[in-house]
């Protein structure tokens, strides 16, 4: 294999890496916390409630006070898309500083910090420990990087070695590129776990010495995926010192293994429908890696005289697998973008409007090689022109890889749109009641409030009334009162009611438990434009 070829081989296994974790980059995020970010409240809070635009699995929760001390809890419950924890011990005057991190239902470690005061701001705000250091990053880019090209290069090349070059004689340079991407992929995965538990828990760099980060990174999402990628190159690797059908089954299960590895997380597989978005992936997926993996041996192969064999299997299988390629492309862009409008309104949309002009530059050179230059590769001439013009390929697959990288930075319509109608969830605690509030959307104009009660001990609470009373003194707005009506499942509900303003509204619910015992639960909560 020339030096070139090597090249654009690694170049395109690093933007299939940026192009693929592109689309877990849209993590969960932070919708609403009670307190809210630089608030000062008066007395001392019972609970925080951090609420997410999707279900998350709580990490740990750090509060630091004014002096800078550090009381780390794991004692927590989850309702929902929200969190809630108890104060941990009572909390002086001053600043103080609530450092979160959960894992979002990409798998993907997502942190961040709260500001708020007790009484007054301290003139001077608490210091927090930064999260996860450059170098731990850079890491863990490394370490994906060296899991894709084993994933493209030595799955998909043991697939090309087994279904299109079989009892033929491989050529050495590429068995061992292969083989040398298998076997470093093998050393990245295991120690992207460790990575990963490091990332999680935002440890030092030492940490990675501890069991426990290896336990805390085998213990999230990508525990399950790294065993994946595992499984998926151990059976690339068998199937090379194989030959016959043993060697194409076991090229095929490593080759699905990689459709597999990619549906097991990142933000378009936790999207609904998911048995749709799933599917997508896994088909895309396992259809690139037969592309990628194909490419570059085809290039290097068509130096020799018995490659007009090889091309001929390449030809006739290559549709079955752009076929879902192209649709599982399709249905992840229908998911993600949901509005044709979005093309061209979004950020999001001009990305994906650039990757399908590419996308039709790469189908029409594809189709001149397929029905053309194939036809006549016996010639020398021709053998040269399709020579380069596959190596075309590989430069435009890296253009619409780099450019499908740019999503990182650019989360979907689909998702912006849920956070626009994400719902408000605050959990209200007093010696009597508990309750659960949660209102959609939380944003300026009509809403409904949906609230669930319990008594103290967690078990539910029966009323006999409850009314529902917010205002906004900042905004001149006195107090909308509205009697709550009692669903089947137990749920108090208000609807017909109208928020004019964004901004912080406090909310008061009136909970009648007997003719002679009436509570009240207060709570401020935070309204979007």
């Amino acid at each position: 294999m020339s030096g070139r070829l090597k090249c654009l081989s690694c170049m395109l296994a690093a933007l299939a890496y940026i192009g693929f974790a592109s689309a877990a980059s849209a993590h969960a995020s932070l919708l609403s916390s009670d307190p809210f970010e630089n608030a000062v409240i008066e007395s001392q809070p019972r609970q925080f409630t951090l609420t997410f635009n999707e279900s998350v699995t709580p990490l740990f929760m750090r509060l630091i006070d004014p002096l800078g001390n550090a009381l780390s809890t794991s004692a927590y419950r989850v309702y929902g898309n929200a969190v809630v924890f108890d104060v941990p011990r009572p909390l002086e005057e001053g600043t103080h500083l609530l450092s979160w991190r959960v894992i979002s239902a990409d798998g993907h470690p997502v942190g961040g910090t709260i500001t708020f005061a007790v009484g007054r701001p301290s003139p001077r705000p608490p210091e927090i420990e930064s999260e996860t250091s450059p170098s731990i990053r850079i890491a863990i880019l490394i370490a994906r990087f060296a899991i894709f090209v084993g994933l493209f290069v030595g799955s998909g090349g043991a697939f090309f070695r087994a279904w299109l070059q079989p009892g033929m004689a491989v050529n050495r340079t590429d068995k061992t590129t292969v083989v040398a991407a298998i076997s470093t992929a093998f050393l990245a995965t295991f120690l992207s776990v460790g990575l990963q538990g490091v990332d999680s828990l935002a440890a030092s760099n030492q940490a990675l010495l501890q069991l426990s980060i290896w336990a805390a990174g085998a213990r999230t999402t990508y525990g399950v995926v790294a065993l994946a990628v595992f499984l998926s190159l151990f059976l690339g690797l068998i199937s090379l010192r194989l030959h016959g059908a043993a060697a194409r089954a076991l090229s095929l299960l490593s080759l699905l293994g990689v459709g597999f590895s990619f549906a097991l997380s990142g933000h378009a597989a936790s999207a609904a429908p998911r048995w749709l978005t799933v599917s997508a992936i896994f088909f895309h997926g396992a259809a690139l890696a037969f592309w990628i993996g194909a490419l570059a041996p085809l290039v290097a192969g068509l130096r020799d005289s018995a490659a007009d064999i090889t091309l001929a299997r390449f030809s006739k299988l290559v549709p079955f697998f752009l076929v879902p390629l192209i649709i599982g492309g399709i249905a992840l862009a229908i998911v993600q973008v949901e509005h044709v409008d979005a093309l061209w309104n979004t950020d999001y949309g001009q990305i994906l409007s650039l990757k399908l002009g590419l996308l039709v530059v790469l189908f029409g050179l594809a189709a001149i090689n397929r029905w053309k230059l194939t036809s006549s590769v016996s010639a020398d001439a021709s053998r040269r022109w399709l020579r380069r013009s596959i190596a075309a390929e590989l430069v435009i697959v890296s253009a619409i890889l780099g450019v499908v990288s740019l999503w990182r930075f650019t989360p979907p319509p689909r998702a912006l749109a849920a956070a626009r109608d994400a719902s408000f969830f605050t959990h209200i605690h007093t010696g009597k009641a508990m309750a659960d509030v949660t209102i959609t959307p939380a944003r300026a104009g009509p809403v409904e409030i949906a609230v669930v009660l319990r008594a103290g001990d967690e078990t539910p609470l029966r009323a006999i009334e409850v009314t529902a009373q917010l205002s906004n003194p900042q905004s001149g707005i006195e107090p909308i009162a509205r009697n709550a009506f009692r669903t089947p499942d137990d749920q108090w509900r208000v609807t017909g009611l109208t928020l004019p303003v964004p901004g912080i509204w406090t909310i008061e619910l009136k909970v009648l438990l007997t003719e002679f015992d009436l509570t009240s639960l207060q709570a401020p909560i935070v309204i979007a434009r």
